[in-house]
């Protein structure tokens, strides 16, 4: 349910090593800070103890792309095709994968974009994976962070479970795909395939291959 395999397929992507050996895919945001550290060839505390935090330490690789009036904010990883566009924001640590997408108005932030992922229109991700060909539509938040502070649990119908993280945004599953204006609040998972239409708020687990709909009453009142 919760294992990186039951979420990512991560077959052809350079940063698998990040989720090996992981029982519950939340732990590859705890370890993201050390993995993309080591891609500098530093750790994570000689990066905090740099004057500007390793701000300047972005990787971009061949064939990608980093518009002019982008703002890219290191320890950042780069993979060949993303486009990363003019008024777009990335924090790291943070790896976006081949092929992703982060569009105008986006904001990623100590995340991980697997390959294909497009975040192309006002949207938020912090603390979060998402999955391999996964969609954001527009306004579509991650939220990360708990107004009662403490750690981020994730609840599964009445069963909660610890992830012992103060910031945990979602996890979104390969093939996600989320209409406009969508809330995550932190800790929610959503299985591979998954379609969340608009305006929906979403909290805790959803399975894989399902559509999440809201519903809602209109009321149509002659005007006086």
């Amino acid at each position: 349910m919760f294992a990186p395999e039951d979420l990512f397929d991560l077959t052809g992507f350079v940063h698998a090593r990040l989720f090996a050996g992981l029982s519950a895919a939340w732990d590859a945001v705890g370890r993201l800070p050390e993995y993309v550290a080591e891609a500098f060839g530093m750790t994570w505390a000689e990066i905090e103890a740099r004057e500007d935090r390793g701000r300047g330490l972005v990787r971009v690789a061949a064939g990608a792309t980093v518009e002019e009036g982008a703002l890219v904010r290191g320890p950042v990883v780069i993979e060949r095709g993303c486009h990363v566009y003019t008024g777009s924001l990335v924090r790291g640590p943070a790896i976006l994968g081949e092929d992703a997408l982060v569009g105008h108005s986006s904001e990623i932030s100590a995340s991980v974009l697997l390959n294909g992922v497009h975040a192309a229109h006002l949207n938020y991700v912090g603390n979060s994976v998402v999955g391999r060909d996964a969609n954001l539509g527009a306004g579509t938040v991650c939220s990360n962070f708990k107004l009662s502070q403490g750690t981020v649990r994730v609840r599964v119908g009445e069963a909660t479970h610890e992830t012992g993280l103060p910031k945990l945004g979602a996890l979104l599953g390969d093939g996600v795909q989320t209409g406009c204006h969508v809330i995550m609040n932190p800790g929610t998972i959503v299985g591979p395939r998954t379609l969340v239409y608009a305006g929906a708020q979403l909290r805790g687990y959803y399975p894989g291959d399902h559509i999440i709909k809201v519903e809602q009453t209109l009321t149509i009142a002659r005007k006086r």
